[in-house]
């Protein structure tokens, strides 16, 4: 007879027959598998917070290395803001806000410029992280003899009429100085201005003066400075040339005197409309003025730092040794040959490379740059489109088809790069060269050039039809016009 087997399992842990309690092995088992579901939740844990906490501290160096940049750089001309690869587009500036950017002065994270209006002016204080409008102050105009055209139209006269505003940083974290030309032209002279002095907290208007009819008005480090030329028979030169200039300078915030300069008289028969050139323009600490038979440079103390007797040929301008020098000249070369040199110092400079100014003579092969001290050159170095910045000493340049990078001492290249873009919009800060080509955005490391990152106008945020790219001083950021009137500032 066939018997049915059946299996039996064997209890070793004696778990009786029905008893839901699971056995002592079954519960080691559990808290094992438990205990390493936990170690490993622990060990991500751990991982995720090392590596957030290896990023705060990447994030907290940069920002200190950063606001050391920053600070390094905070008083050169044409140093932008830090930047890196996540650049992007920080605010944009409708058309009518436009002009507050170009006239904008920053103290601190506000940037006061100055705008036209129907009226007059406005004066506004912008947000420099996000544009938003802190504050306004409508300053109305008086001007009856002038009528206020739009700036760039031509009047009947043919000359460019109507408000010329303007923004100027007086003492340093003080207050700003902010004014209006009427009628101001470049060959003409100013038929008479307005100043303001502004508070850039909330756009306080401490004080407020007027200039007289050919008055020039201009801030020069802490001073507010007006020139005045003169005729003969002592009237403003309001169409030829003037004879003399008498020049006040006063404390920009207290208006206290400062100094008096009255220039020697040199006869005019000229007229300003065959003057294509500022009267007078500052030119790093110092004032040059232009009269018909001499130019004078005045010093920030009020001494005279120099002179000479211009011609129709040329127009000088103080060179960055201090000297005046023609802006171009005509020259013989080693071989004979007649050339062209013109003064080619770069708008981006901290002065570190002193005594000598930098000229660039055409030749066939090319440009070629000088760095000459008085009548000598230095160095010269061929191949050289432009020069872009002095910084630390050294001497970046535009070649024909890249950048390099100069020793300021003997010219000699520390490196050089193709950038494949030739005469489009550049940027630095202090630590990397940002060369903008196309809807390309290159950048290289300032001290080596090795190329650091690329980015397209797509990745920054950078949309619509681009008119242009520039850097804009007063808010120290990299500003892309749309045909549209629209300004995106990057950063």
């Amino acid at each position: 007879m066939a018997t049915r087997m059946r299996r039996v399992e064997l209890d070793d842990e004696g778990t009786a027959p029905g008893d839901p309690t699971p056995s002592r092995g079954r519960r080691e088992r559990v808290r094992h598998r438990r205990r390493a579901a936990l170690v490993a939740m622990t060990g991500v844990a751990v991982v995720a917070a090392t590596l957030l906490g290896g990023q705060a501290v990447l994030d907290r160096r940069r920002e200190a290395a950063d606001a050391e940049l920053a600070a390094r750089y905070a008083g050169v001309p044409g140093v932008v803001a830090p930047f890196g690869e996540d650049l992007r587009v920080l605010w944009t500036a409708a058309p009518d806000t436009s002009a507050t950017l170009r006239t904008g002065v920053l103290l601190g994270d506000v940037l006061v410029g100055a705008t036209e209006t129907d009226e007059g002016v406005e004066l506004v204080g912008l947000g420099a992280d996000d544009g938003r409008r802190r504050w306004a102050v409508p300053m109305p105009v008086d001007a009856t003899e002038v009528p206020p055209l739009q700036p760039g139209v031509a009047g009947a006269d043919g000359f460019v009429v109507g408000a010329q505003p303007w923004c100027a940083e007086g003492a340093p974290g003080g207050d700003v100085v902010c004014g209006v030309g009427l009628g101001q032209h470049v060959g003409l002279p100013p038929r008479g201005s307005v100043v303001w002095v502004v508070d850039p907290a909330d756009g306080t208007v401490r004080s407020t003066a007027p200039a007289v009819d050919g008055e020039h008005v201009l801030v020069l480090g802490d001073l507010l400075v007006r020139a005045r030329g003169t005729t003969a028979d002592g009237g403003p030169a309001t169409t030829d040339r003037p004879e003399a200039w008498q020049v006040v300078a006063t404390d920009a915030e207290t208006g206290a005197p400062r100094w008096t300069w009255t220039s020697p008289s040199s006869p005019s028969t000229e007229s300003f409309v065959e003057w294509p050139f500022e009267a007078v323009t500052a030119a790093g600490d110092e004032l040059v003025l232009r009269g018909s038979g001499a130019d004078w440079l005045l010093s920030a103390s009020g001494a005279l730092a120099g002179s000479v007797a211009p011609d129709d040929a040329h127009q000088y301008e103080r060179a960055r040794d201090g000297r005046l020098v023609p802006v171009t000249a005509t020259v013989q070369g080693d071989d004979g040959l007649l050339t062209t040199e013109e003064l080619a110092d770069p708008e981006v400079d901290d002065g570190t490379l002193e005594g000598v100014a930098l000229v660039l003579r055409s030749t066939f092969d090319g440009g070629m740059l000088s760095a000459r001290a008085g009548d000598e050159d230095r160095w010269s170095v061929p191949e050289v489109r432009m020069p872009l910045a002095v910084l630390d000493g050294r001497v970046l340049v535009r070649t024909f088809d890249g950048l390099a990078l100069l020793d300021g001492q003997d010219g000699s290249r520390l490196w050089s790069v193709a950038t494949g873009v030739d005469g489009d919009a550049f940027a630095t800060d202090g630590r990397t060269v940002l060369v903008v080509g196309g809807d390309v955005l290159r950048a290289f490391d300032l001290a080596t050039g090795r190329p650091a990152w690329e980015r397209t106008f797509g990745d920054v945020g950078i949309t619509g039809d681009v008119a242009g790219v520039r850097v804009e001083s007063g808010v120290r950021r990299l500003v892309v016009s749309r045909t549209s009137g629209e300004e995106l500032v990057v950063g």
